[in-house]
This record gives structure tokens, C-alpha cells and sequence, in this order.
């Protein structure tokens, strides 16, 4: 219930979010994942207050997985 909720404040607030968060330039060389995929990465380490990147990695279950790919169109690893 909760991701719904943030789901909800995003498309309310941001109905854009997706579009904004695909702008930011990356100028990096070697791009393993899309800037939308780690800025939603940080997003998801925060608010399901994760502490790390190890610790969110580690927390995910397939369903939880999958779930997030479902709603947010993005990899999680």
C-alpha cells in the first residue's frame, strides 16, 4: 500500500516525473544503468530507509522485484 501511495504523490504532484528525471544529462563514459534507474535507486534507498545500496539490494525479494519493474518501468540491479 505504501509504494501505491508514493505512486499516487508522484503522478499528482510530477505528472511529468518520468520525463524529468529522463533529462538530466549523463555524461558519463561506461553506462551500465540509465540516470532515471539510479535516481529512482537513491529514491527507493531513502524512502523505504534502506541505509545503503547493499542493504536495499540484499531487502529485495523477486516480488518486490518485480512489483517495482511493474510500476516504475525500471531495474532495480
Amino acid at each position: 500500500m505504501f509504494i501505491i501511495s508514493i505512486i499516487i504523490i508522484l503522478k499528482r504532484h510530477y505528472p511529468n516525473f518520468d520525463d524529468l528525471i529522463s533529462s538530466i544529462p549523463d555524461h558519463r563514459k561506461k553506462k551500465t544503468y540509465d540516470v532515471a534507474e539510479i535516481i529512482m535507486a537513491g529514491l527507493h534507498i531513502f524512502i523505504f530507509k534502506r541505509g545503503s545500496r547493499n542493504n536495499a539490494d540484499n531487502g529485495m525479494s523477486g516480488q518486490f522485484e518485480n512489483n517495482y519493474i511493474t510500476l516504475f518501468g525500471l531495474r532495480l540491479s
